[in-house]
């Protein structure tokens, strides 16, 4: 029996790991785009995107690995939104200045959509979830924005910013799990191992 994480993120190795869990890797190629062009529609709400492309992530990581009785394909994938709008991984400095700016003085949603699949009387079965967590953000000025870009490696981040970094500097309050802001809920991924009787 093994997890099999769905994910190249160094960031949810370092949280399974940290809570004991042993694991091989096995990333997808994955369009999200794509896949939300062909797997949504109109009018669903924002937060069920995250779900959607976790869901997406475990089938693509399905047709790479030889999926054994007992094994489970763990995806997620995290995303920051602000109001109706979901931002991304900004692709330079000036879009990381404009998410940074637009999220000062504000509370923002973090949502991650889990996914199991695993075979379930030798055939494929999904166990999903997702969590939300509220993180509201004190001011920054404009020169402390530019400093944190300069420090950080904000260009693989949703939302460009990291919670376990120096970000936490300027963090008001959050509201649920912390581990979800991080990009994988330990209490979530806990609670649908136990669903599945993997734990």
């Amino acid at each position: 029996m093994g997890i099999i994480l769905a994910s190249k993120s160094p960031r949810r190795s370092e949280l399974l790991t940290k809570c004991g869990f042993t694991y091989k890797i096995a990333v997808p190629e994955f369009n999200e785009d794509a896949y939300i062009r062909e797997n949504t529609t109109q009018g669903m709400p924002v937060e069920d995107f995250p779900l959607i492309l976790a869901r997406g992530k475990a089938i693509a990581a399905s047709r790479i690995t030889e999926l054994k009785e007992g094994d489970i394909i763990l995806s997620a994938d995290t995303s920051v939104i602000l109001g109706n709008n979901i931002m991304g991984k900004p692709k330079d400095k000036d879009e990381a200045f404009n998410m940074l700016n637009s999220l000062q003085s504000n509370t923002h949603t973090v949502v991650t959509g889990v996914a199991l699949l695993y075979l379930e009387n030798g055939k494929p079965a999904l166990c999903c979830d997702k969590a939300i967590t509220r993180v509201t953000m004190q001011g920054l000025s404009k020169d402390e924005i530019n400093e944190y870009i300069a420090k950080e490696n904000v260009y693989d981040k949703a939302g460009a910013y990291a919670i376990q970094g120096c970000s936490d500097f300027f963090i008001e309050e959050i509201r649920g799990s912390y581990s979800n802001v991080v990009g994988l809920p330990m209490g979530l991924v806990r609670r649908l191992l136990k669903k599945i009787n993997y734990i």
